[in-house]
């Protein structure tokens, strides 16, 4: 049988998991099929919290309604064409119905052939949209990992311009919260500010359970709350761990009772490989400080007094590392990690004999 649990980033897996996060896709889904104007979205998350599958998970139900047109775009030189190519190939009338009479249309760079001078891509799908919304349609436009460059400011642009016009324009993105944090200040993309957020949180640990019972139906009742809690409620620890075991006991690798023990070597390096290098990674020199500080439990003025700043200086990179989904408020000053092993492997990044020794 196949494995149900999909560890591999950007991938939908068979185990779709509801978390703690404030819209699920259901309510995502009613909002963007009765809302009567355009309206953006931004999926965010740690790295391994499950924001593509909740992004294609939306995707998946919003194309039961045949009044939506999906066009999923690579953020990108050309994001406009692409976009305008995907509209025209899904309009049920003739692409000479939208940009008139065309005796040969090569949407993009390469050119056009026609009688009079070739639109701009902008004008070009100014006209499909016109067209949209005369067929009584609706776009509605996926982009993972958005980011701070030329071809999102332009992509940006063409919304706003659309938004005014009224047209039927959806706009769902993922991105991790770094990004959200690096354009307080930039104007240029105070579109993604404005945006409705969806911060995905820790997975419903009943739900985590049931899906473990499903798949590994002769783990011992006990195995079953140890994996749960094991993951923490982490999207990607969940499906790591649920594919670990199950490709152990399927391998006859080990038996029911010690399937779980049997990989925990290997879950924890590939937490710490493919998951947690690069979000420690993209940190900065103060954030990372500031993790160290914390470790073993310590209160925010342990914290400053190790960093040798003040309480006020150290309560910036708390809050930082809440908005990042890293750690969770405790009582009395104490914040504890969310994610599983995380404090082991800031641990792992000082111990000289681990293969994660980063020498400071």
């Amino acid at each position: 049988m196949h494995n149900p649990f999909n560890p591999t980033f950007g991938d939908v897996p068979h185990f779709f998991l509801p978390d703690k996060q404030d819209m699920t896709v259901e309510e995502l889904v009613r909002v963007i099929t009765t809302s009567d104007f355009g309206r953006s979205f931004l999926i965010t998350g740690v790295r391994g919290a499950g924001k593509t599958a909740f992004m294609m998970q939306l995707v998946k139900q919003i194309q039961t309604h045949h009044a939506f047109i999906w066009a999923d775009l690579i953020n990108r030189e050309g994001i406009l064409t692409s976009l305008a190519q995907q509209i025209k190939e899904q309009l049920a009338s003739p692409l000479k119905r939208v940009v008139g009479h065309v005796t040969g249309v090569t949407l993009g760079p390469v050119g056009v052939t026609r009688d009079e001078e070739a639109a701009t891509v902008d004008h070009q799908l100014d006209h499909l949209f016109q067209q949209v919304k005369a067929q009584g349609k609706r776009v509605l436009i996926t982009i993972d990992e958005v980011t701070n460059d030329k071809p999102m400011r332009n992509f940006i642009q063409l919304f706003n311009a659309f938004k005014r016009k009224e047209y039927p324009i959806f706009v769902v993105m993922t991105g991790v919260p770094d990004l959200i944090l690096s354009l307080q200040n930039d104007n240029r993309l105070t579109f993604l500010l404005r945006s409705e957020k969806i911060m995905l949180g820790q997975l419903n640990q009943l739900e985590m359970a049931r899906a473990y019972e499903e798949a590994l139906p002769q783990l011992p009742h006990g195995e079953i709350t140890r994996m749960v809690q094991m993951t923490a409620g982490y999207s990607y620890a969940f499906q790591l761990l649920g594919y670990l075991v199950y490709k152990a006991l399927n391998e006859q690798q080990a038996s029911p009772k010690n399937a779980v023990a049997s990989v925990m070597r290997r879950y924890q390096q590939e937490l710490f490989e493919k998951a947690y290098q690069k979000i420690f990674s993209d940190l900065s020199e103060q954030d990372r400080a500031y993790l160290y500080a914390v470790r073993q439990n310590r209160s925010l003025g342990e914290a400053a007094v190790l960093m040798k700043r003040s309480n006020v200086y150290v309560a910036q990179y708390r809050r930082r590392m809440i908005e990042r989904g890293i750690i969770q408020p405790s009582t009395n000053g104490h914040v504890r990690f969310v994610l599983p092993n995380f404090e082991d492997y800031l641990n792992a990044t000082q111990n000289q004999d681990s293969l994660f020794y980063l020498g400071y």
